[in-house]
């Protein structure tokens, strides 16, 4: 039904809101009167729509949520991502996505850019595919020179995982991440995949937040991945 109203009005149904504006009393009453009629004018033409496709159909798709559906219909959005496993092998990789994550890298953590959650994910996926490879995270062994050893491959795998994401020319990350890549591999060693409870409840109430959001079919979900650094205690959300 909304395709069909799009196709004919060229544009969505006003949902009746006026958009920020400044303007004189009377002019703004007679405008939010003009937006209110048109909303009640698309509000039934959608109901038409709606009722021609049902097609002898049960579903029953009461006013008010038709209503709730047409204010909400700026708010639409389609989030398509890549697996996991796509993310951990390069797969499926786009422009798009490699313009993104050049973009990231231009609003780092002002006061300690090497804090910024970006970096960390690209130390935390360099640790995963050491697991991939090796069966275990890095920093099993706590003998000084398996420790040592482990940093270097770490950091190898970080290396090629610059390379691999298409960031190998980003200003930002020579100068704050690749100078100190042994450093970003010494933590991934040292944390061994612990868990401490003070993240693990900063990322639960996140996961909580998100779960509800989708269970209740209200607001935009995280897309699609949130890094948090709680050594800086900053947060943010990246594409993959």
């Amino acid at each position: 039904a909304l395709q069909a109203f799009q196709e004919f009005a060229h544009r969505a149904p006003l949902n009746g809101a006026i958009p920020d504006m400044t303007a004189s009393t009377d002019s703004y009453v007679e405008l939010q009167k003009a937006y209110k009629t048109r909303a009640s004018k698309d509000l039934e033409e959608m109901r038409k729509l709606v009722d021609d496709r049902k097609n002898g159909s049960d579903v029953k798709i009461s006013d008010e949520d038709l209503e709730i559906f047409c204010k909400n219909v700026f708010s639409l959005n389609i989030i398509s991502m890549r697996t996991i496993g796509e993310e951990l092998r390069g797969a499926n990789l786009s422009e798009e996505l490699i313009d993104s994550w050049n973009m990231a890298t231009f609003d780092p953590f002002e006061r300690e850019p090497e804090h910024t959650p970006f970096l960390w994910y690209l130390a935390l996926t360099a640790s995963m595919k050491f697991q991939e490879l090796y069966g275990h995270l890095a920093g099993r062994d706590k003998q000084e020179l398996s420790q040592q050893a482990d940093c270097k491959e770490v950091v190898k795998l970080m290396e090629k995982q610059i390379q691999e994401m298409k960031l190998g020319e980003n200003d930002f990350l020579k100068e704050n991440f690749v100078p100190s890549m042994p450093n970003f591999a010494k933590e991934m060693v040292r944390y061994f995949g612990a868990e401490i409870h003070t993240i693990s409840s900063v990322i639960g109430g996140v996961a909580s937040q998100e779960s509800v959001k989708i269970i209740a079919g209200q607001y935009v979900p995280i897309n699609n991945t949130y890094i948090y650094n709680g050594i800086a205690s900053v947060g943010a959300v990246y594409e993959f």
